[in-house]
């Protein structure tokens, strides 16, 4: 018993390491299948909308039903488990515009927090260097460090709530002479206050990725409402 007792914690750093090992290798393995299911219900949403899902295995691979890490299997495996590390994209016409939506990671590995981006393009950029932003706290505390000045189009309701750029002053003030057009502005702005309006068109983000074909279809819908307002 002895004998056995001391051959045991000679061999117990041996015995650590392969135990954190495979804990490490279960861990990345569940992430793995996790991330994989998810990709797969992104690809069978784009194809209800009539989109077209794309990453950096393409759509086929993920047709196939299991791949484990081992044997033939494990070159494909590895290939597969970076592939769904980089970004995927779904694109396509939405009520006769372009749209975009991506995911987006900010942070650490060690806190990383994913976003679902949504980009909704005007039938034509509008070459004006137009750039509509929140008015937040941050964004006057930027502007009073830079001395940056924004246009004052002379509505109230609307100067103290949006940050307005662009190239040619006169030019967005006609853009944004029209009331539905500022209300639009500010309705979307209100919802997705990091979001901003440039010349390609719409962009707005949410923190997760979304995996409900009914929540991407009310945000489309919603999104394109607007786009249709200003892109006239």
């Amino acid at each position: 018993m002895g004998a056995f007792l001391d051959n045991f914690f000679d061999y117990m750093p041996l015995f650590m390491i392969v135990f954190f090992i495979g804990f490490a290798f279960l861990i990345i393995f569940l992430s793995f299948l996790a991330t994989k299911a998810q990709r797969k219900k992104l690809q069978m949403i784009s194809q209800s909308l009539g989109l077209t899902y794309e990453d950096a295995l393409g759509s086929n691979d993920l047709q196939q039903s299991h791949y484990y890490p081992n044997g033939a299997q494990t070159q494909n495996f590895f290939k597969q488990l970076n592939a769904l590390s980089q970004p995927w994209r779904i694109f396509g016409d939405w009520l006769g515009r372009r749209i975009e939506i991506s995911m987006v990671v900010r942070g650490t590995s060690k806190s990383r927090t994913y976003y679902t981006t949504f980009r909704a393009h005007f039938h034509q950029p509008l070459s004006m260097g137009l750039s509509l932003t929140r008015e937040g706290f941050w964004a006057k505390v930027g502007k009073a460090i830079t001395s940056s000045q924004d246009i004052e189009l002379g509505y109230p309701e609307f100067d103290p709530k949006v940050i307005v750029k662009g190239n040619d002053e006169h030019q967005v003030k006609g853009f944004l002479a029209n009331p539905s057009t500022r209300l639009s502005v500010l309705d979307f702005l209100s919802i997705y206050p990091g979001g901003y309006i440039d010349d390609q068109g719409f962009y707005c983000e949410l923190v997760g990725i979304l995996t409900k074909e009914q929540k991407y279809r009310e945000l489309l819908d919603q999104i394109m409402n607007w786009v249709k307002i200003l892109d006239f």
